[in-house]
Formats: structure tokens, C-alpha cells, sequence
């Protein structure tokens, strides 16, 4: 699994449910989604119509990385 840095693009191999991301180039054609952010506190949340990525996304397997169209 790769780990999702703020900025990263990626896209989805399969269902949503699966969470199978993979990096790609921001300008790529492919590139569906952009990391906006990652959630640091119970505070923090990601902005409407955001998704969420998978735990195993994150370095520390513990933090929600927000993921926005990328177009």
C-alpha cells in the first residue's frame, strides 16, 4: 500500500469499498482524486463531499487522509 502525502493524487482500482488508491501524476487523465488534508484531531474533518482514505493509507496507519475530486 502506498502512503498518502497531502497533494498526492491518485486513483481508485475497483470498487470504492476496496479502497485499492494508487499515485498518479496530478495532470494525468486518470487522476481522480487529491489529498486536501489529513485529520490530526477528533476536531479536525474533512471538507463536505470530501471521502475519506483507508487507515492503511496514512504512515502511522492511524490518521484520515481527505480526499477531494481532482477535477
Amino acid at each position: 500500500m502506498p502512503t498518502l502525502a497531502v497533494g498526492d493524487c491518485v486513483r481508485k482500482e475497483g470498487d470504492w469499498e476496496d479502497q485499492d488508491l494508487e499515485i498518479v501524476d496530478c495532470g494525468a487523465a486518470d487522476a481522480e482524486y487529491k489529498v486536501t488534508r489529513r485529520l490530526n484531531t477528533s476536531k479536525d474533518v474533512c471538507a463536505d463531499g470530501e471521502l475519506l482514505a483507508d487507515l492503511t493509507y496514512s504512515p502511522d496507519r492511524m490518521t484520515i487522509s481527505c480526499l477531494a475530486q481532482a477535477r
